[in-house]
């Protein structure tokens, strides 16, 4: 077979992998997809389909001359939350700059104090786990935004909750925005936030930061990265071109990474929603898990549906 027909081939079975998966956590869903279909609606109309590839040398300038850095989040994946932790290292290193702060979606601004006795190491980590009761208001695999904790306790590096979870999108964009604003003009430090890919829109969380109420407010300079949208993958991906890493800029300030099959990221969020079904545990806890990671699916499991998906594919049967 010719390496053109091995390349289309892949892209084949990839793109049946994505329909597949998508199409299923779409069904798992249910009604949630309702609630929020204008919002993600909002956040993909401001997609445009022109971009440009360019080195990561481009991202790094313009998170230099920025305020905030908005990261867009895919919680079930924690490949998400490492590339967020890499962006913050990769400036900090290449820039000679320390004096960031993180922002996270993932915790409630109520529980501040208990962020700053985790840091300090006050407290234990399940200590903190169970004061901010993150399984019951995230409730999102714990391991990627246990790393950012490790990365800051190293770093001493400040985290800052931000979420309002008992507020509608529209209302949390509003708060989000004001709490990012104080913490980057009160503590004079680069703002790497954290947060759902929705909120990125033109029209959200970055609308909100830069309205001006008096008119006398400082401006603040956004950088927007998110990562593996659909339409910009397939797009790279049936130039036969496109490396295992690629940045792109879509606007001015507004980067999309590619580095992970998109598919990968709705099996993610299927496997956390069938890991709260059935009540799994994490071995290392004492306390009940409502949340199930990619990697922590039995072996046994992955191989046997991966081959009946691949079968499917194919067209074999499987008995």
């Amino acid at each position: 077979m010719k390496k053109s027909q091995k390349t289309t081939s892949i892209f084949e079975l990839q793109n049946y992998l994505y329909n597949h998966f998508s199409e299923k956590a779409k069904n798992l869903m249910g009604e949630k997809i309702t609630t929020i279909s204008n919002y993600s609606k909002s956040f993909h109309n401001c997609l445009p389909q022109n971009y440009c590839v360019v080195k990561e040398k481009k991202i790094l300038e313009s998170l230099d001359k920025s305020d905030v850095c908005l990261f867009g989040d895919f919680h079930t994946l924690t490949k998400y939350q490492v590339n967020f932790i890499k962006i913050i290292e990769t400036y900090a290193k290449k820039q000679d700059c320390k004096e960031v702060s993180i922002a996270l979606e993932a915790l409630n601004t109520s529980d501040q104090e208990y962020i700053d006795e985790y840091l300090e190491n006050k407290i234990s980590e399940q200590e903190f786990i169970k004061k901010v009761d993150y399984y019951q208001k995230w409730g999102f695999p714990w391991e990627g935004y246990s790393n950012i904790f490790k990365y800051a306790k190293k770093n001493k590096t400040p985290i800052f909750a931000i979420n309002y979870s008992n507020k509608s999108l529209f209302e949390r964009d509003q708060l989000i925005a004001k709490r990012i604003k104080n913490i980057a003009l009160k503590y004079g430090k680069k703002v790497f936030c954290l947060i759902g890919e929705h909120h990125l829109a033109d029209s959200h969380l970055p609308s909100c930061i830069n309205s001006k109420s008096g008119g006398k407010e400082k401006k603040i300079h956004l950088t927007r990265i998110i990562s593996n949208i659909e339409y910009y993958y397939a797009v790279e991906k049936s130039k036969n071109n496109y490396s295992s890493n690629e940045n792109l800029e879509l606007k001015k300030d507004f980067y999309c990474i590619l580095n992970t099959d998109p598919w990968i990221k709705w099996l993610s969020y299927i496997a956390w929603q069938e890991g709260k079904k059935s009540n799994l545990k994490l071995s290392n806890h004492n306390y009940d898990n409502s949340s199930l990671d990619l990697h922590e699916l039995e072996p046994e499991f992955q191989f046997n549906y991966f081959v009946y998906i691949l079968c499917r594919f194919f067209k074999n049967k499987v008995k």
